[in-house]
């Protein structure tokens, strides 16, 4: 639907979508590094994740999203999650 900047209130704006839209699932991307390790960045996310508990979560490895996703138009962020979402239905 959009891309939420970072410095937004998170948790506020992503309810307003899940309330507004009937939401049911939010997919999040973790980080895991190279060897498929857990780093502090993706127990930052599984704990955030806790922030919506009237919805289904799932988690996708996200590792190589942004790379795939490079492009000229500088629509990093919101193309990275589509890759996360493709990631998550194959």
């Amino acid at each position: 639907l959009k891309v939420i900047e970072t410095g937004d209130d998170l948790v506020t704006e992503i309810q307003g979508l899940i309330d507004r839209y009937q939401i049911a699932l939010v997919v999040f991307g973790l980080p895991h590094g190279l060897g498929g390790k857990e780093n502090p960045l993706t127990r930052r996310i599984r704990k955030f994740s806790k922030s919506f508990p009237s919805v289904r979560i799932d988690f996708v490895n996200e590792k190589f999203s942004s790379k795939l996703s490079v492009s000229k138009n500088e629509r990093k962020d919101d193309l990275a999650a589509l890759k996360i979402l493709e990631f998550y239905y194959s």
